[in-house]
């Protein structure tokens, strides 16, 4: 039997440490959503009433996040650009609200990549519809978002690579020296596309003497999804191609800094991975590429699976010769399914301590919700098990705003930049079906590190 007055002294004991227990705040854990940004780790905007939606983003040297995509004008898709400020509150400085819309030309504009110029200014790239063609399209913005009259015409530049037929931009990279590098697809050439501007928005001549270089990376149709450029100036396309009988896989080219494929680079500057069983890429796309320090090069996209809406994460990591890098879970590539359902990386980030961050989209079928999905691999390519759930983390915005019960559709990442206290910001797409119509909202998301 235990003394009264030891009874006392131990409920008291016992009453202390629930009180501290209680009272003491539980440590975040990487990957939770950051409580300080935005409404609980997430900040929903919407550009018009129409379907918006974020294609990419990165983050200014002031903290600031801009994010660029498609929103609605009048009748027509329009270049739609946002800026928020640390806290996820929109930045009233840019285009006064926060938001700012371009016209690229008369009737259909969608933005897919961002970049950010030494000198602050904004570089928006992706592809407007003229006179019934698609071409490249770019922008240039001033710091408070008001278009740059100094690049290209009154801030605009349109580029085409055949006399007729369609061409599309998918990524851009900003050279040290201020030159602009733009990626996509020729589809009347089925090929590789690329572009560099000088400052000023004109066509570099001293890139393949016009400025525009095409490339046939595979036996197929070729479409570019991302690019990077090396310390050293060269130029790093990720892709893919297909065929009638299937998809043909990833492939990987490096140009010199003219604009020639570079032949140190795999076979004669191509570098080809296949993610999935067969003998083609069962539906392999890229859609992001980061070198690292040490010169390797990683790819993320979507690696194919057995059956429709079964794919996964995948990635693989290439050697500075375009080998594929065994020190890579062996053989220099690693697939990840976060769902039983379709799983699809759009974008990936380095960390400083090499870790490496690919975001996509989760549980992508019919009748299921999609949602944001980021994982987090070791330099190794092992799922970092100190992350989310053994590495995997899914993100659900449960409803389009606080007063509105209608929940969406889905959510998609489509863009990843890790700030440099760690923490990591996601931008995207939350979609809900609205009075018979698709209703698109810009969505981010910040998680600890």
């Amino acid at each position: 039997m235990v003394p009264p007055a030891r009874r006392g002294r131990l409920a008291l004991s016992m009453a202390l440490v629930a009180a501290v227990t209680w009272a003491a705040p539980v440590e975040a854990a990487p990957g939770d959503l950051d409580r300080t940004f935005g409404d609980g780790g997430r900040v929903v905007t919407n550009p018009t009433k129409w379907s918006d939606g974020v294609a990419d983003m990165t983050i200014q040297s002031n903290g600031r996040i801009v994010v660029v995509g498609r929103t609605i004008g009048r009748r027509y898709g329009m270049f739609g650009l946002a800026r928020y400020r640390p806290d996820g509150r929109l930045d009233p400085t840019f285009g006064g609200d926060g938001l700012v819309r371009t016209n690229m030309a008369k009737r259909e504009d969608s933005a897919t990549a961002v970049a950010i110029q030494p000198d602050g200014r904004i570089v928006a790239v992706g592809t407007a519809n003229v006179q019934a063609r698609w071409l490249f399209a770019i922008a240039r913005y001033d710091r408070d978002g008001t278009l740059d009259t100094t690049f290209g015409k009154n801030g605009r530049v349109r580029i085409g690579f055949t006399p007729s037929g369609d061409d599309a931009a998918a990524d851009v990279a900003i050279q040290p020296d201020g030159k602009i590098v733009v990626i996509g697809s020729s589809f009347v050439l089925d090929r590789f596309a690329l572009a560099r501007l000088d400052p000023d928005g004109t066509l570099d001549d001293t890139f393949h003497a016009d400025g525009k270089v095409t490339t046939n990376a595979g036996d197929g149709t070729d479409s570019a999804g991302a690019v990077a450029i090396q310390p050293d100036g060269k130029i790093v396309v990720a892709g893919q191609s297909w065929t009638l009988s299937g998809w043909d896989g990833i492939d990987v080219v490096r140009y010199e800094t003219d604009g020639t494929m570079d032949p140190t680079f795999g076979t004669d500057g191509i570098a080809t991975v296949d993610l999935t069983e067969g003998s083609d890429g069962a539906g392999d796309m890229a859609s992001g590429i980061a070198i690292q320090p040490d010169g390797k090069i990683v790819v993320a996209g979507d690696a194919g699976g057995s059956a429709e809406f079964t794919s996964g994460f995948g990635l693989a990591r290439f050697a500075e010769d375009g080998t594929l890098d065994v020190t890579f879970q062996g053989d220099g590539t690693v697939v990840t399914d976060v769902t039983r359902w379709d799983d699809s990386a759009s974008d990936l980030a380095i960390q400083p301590d090499g870790k490496i961050v690919a975001v996509g989209v989760a549980g992508y079928s019919w009748d299921t919700v999609a949602t944001f999905a980021h994982v987090r691999y070791d330099p190794d390519g092992t799922l970092d098990g100190s992350f989310g759930d053994n590495g995997k983390l899914r993100t659900r915005f449960p409803t389009i705003a606080s007063d509105d019960p209608v929940g969406i559709v889905g959510a998609w990442a489509t863009g990843v930049a890790i700030q440099p206290d760690g923490k990591i910001v996601l931008a995207g797409s939350a979609v809900r079906v609205l009075d018979g119509h698709l209703d698109g909202r810009f969505a981010l998301a910040r998680y600890r590190g």
